[in-house]
């Protein structure tokens, strides 16, 4: 597959998006944070793709909190906030796409 420039613009775009996103974070009960990273993912895979991300994060949090805190037990007892972090962020990113797709769009074809 060949990109073109278009599209390393767009990927440069979202991963710089996702970075700043991630800054912005609000600390939850249970040790878990909500932050806008997982919007702007989201919001750039919007369809039947946002299932499959929240699945992907739950199972990536899920073996990450299993290997730091060396409990399956416990890291299945955590899996409940990173469904609340992704519901945030699809949440998030439905009410942001439809303005982001307008921003971009302005952007991309005045050439």
């Amino acid at each position: 597959m060949k990109l073109k420039t278009r599209d390393i613009v767009y990927i440069g775009f979202i991963a710089a998006l996702c970075a700043v996103a991630t800054t912005i974070r609000i600390e939850i009960p249970g040790g878990a944070m909500v932050h806008l990273g997982s919007a702007a993912l989201f919001t750039s895979s919007i369809l039947i793709a946002l299932i499959i991300g929240t699945i992907w994060t739950a199972f990536g949090y899920f073996l990450a909190w299993w290997f730091v805190l060396e409990s399956a037990a416990v890291a299945a007892s955590k899996i409940q906030y990173s469904l609340i972090t992704s519901a945030a962020g699809i949440v998030v990113a439905i009410i942001l796409t439809p303005k982001l797709q307008k921003v971009v769009r302005r952007l991309f074809t005045k050439n």
